[in-house]
């Protein structure tokens, strides 16, 4: 009974939502540019979230989905999900021994002093009721910038939880819309979007190099053309 009130749970209109979204797809895998403020997996403080949805829907075209990576709700992007086990090991094993290549798009507060930079810190976690350091590294490069906003290219080395957003209010340069991990009186513009997009992943398969983008939402281009922030994704 509850499997079925489950999967009556899951419309029509978020199953499409997914569907609409995917930019490559084979018999391993697809390629999702996640919209905005959709969680991936279930959890304390999420609602909807995306591996319900594709393994739950009535009609679901992927009745086992594999995660093998993550991205807050609030961030866009790249998401990899795997059809079948030997990708999903292919893809876990690949993103633990850091052998994919991701890059993001940043719109954060204020001009950066150093067009380009390595970002290293060290991030306390608490893991199993005790806290744990684990050193982060972010490539860095400036891509635009005003007066007041710099949109950055970020390669991160490491995959730690918040990573980015936790290194770039560090040096007090939050992203725009961040709310968890600056003060109020730093961040000016918390009512927009997380404005953090995942636009490329790059990775090997028997050799061969595989590269998957996705555009940037609408809302996210909207405001940088509004703030005259210009890049162009296959220049970068």
């Amino acid at each position: 009974m509850y499997l079925v009130l489950l999967k009556l749970n899951q419309s029509k209109k978020d199953y499409e939502l997914i569907k609409n979204n995917i930019l490559f797809e084979n018999e391993h895998y697809f390629v999702l540019n996640k919209p905005y403020n959709l969680a991936v997996q279930s959890g304390t403080k999420t609602g909807k979230n995306i591996f319900d949805i594709l393994k739950n829907y009535l009609e679901t075209e992927y009745p086992t989905p594999h995660l093998v990576h993550r991205l807050d709700a609030e961030t866009t992007g790249i998401l990899i999900i795997s059809k079948t086990h030997k990708s999903a090991k292919f893809f876990s094993e690949a993103f633990k021994n850091q052998t994919i290549n991701k890059s993001y798009l940043a719109l954060v507060d204020g001009v950066l002093e150093n067009k380009n930079g390595t970002l290293k810190n060290e991030l306390s976690y608490i893991e199993n009721n005790k806290e744990k350091v684990h050193l982060s590294i972010t490539n860095y490069r400036v891509i635009s910038e005003t007066k007041e906003l710099s949109l950055l290219l970020l390669n991160p080395e490491t995959g730690r939880k918040h990573q980015l957003r936790r290194q770039l209010s560090f040096i007090k340069h939050p992203i725009l819309g961040e709310k968890k991990y600056t003060n109020k009186g730093l961040n000016k513009s918390k009512e927009l979007h997380l404005m953090l997009h995942a636009y490329k992943v790059e990775f090997l398969i028997n050799s061969k190099k595989t590269v998957h983008q996705a555009e940037p939402s609408l809302y996210f281009q909207s405001f940088c053309k509004e703030k005259k922030l210009i890049y162009e994704l296959n220049n970068l």
